[in-house]
């Protein structure tokens, strides 16, 4: 996995690809729809999920990256 369970992105796949720390600053500043089309759509090295993960599935992974690291902060 690209991100590794925990969403750091600490393992070796996410390390040689440089993937994003989905517990960062930075993403968890993104609205929900900004994750859902970086998700659908791809961004830099990370590929689309729009024809393998349906639209159910990608707002599952958005609440999946909202509880990486919860702060407890509301996001839109």
């Amino acid at each position: 996995m690209c991100h590794d369970d925990d969403g750091t992105a600490s393992g070796p796949t996410g390390k040689a690809l440089g993937a994003a720390n989905l517990t960062s600053p930075a993403i968890r500043k993104e609205s929900n729809e900004a994750l859902a089309h970086f998700i659908s759509a791809g961004k830099g090295k990370m590929p689309s999920f729009q024809t393998t993960l349906t639209q159910q599935q990608i707002a599952d992974a958005v609440q999946y990256i909202r509880s990486l690291g919860n702060t407890g902060a509301a996001h839109r």
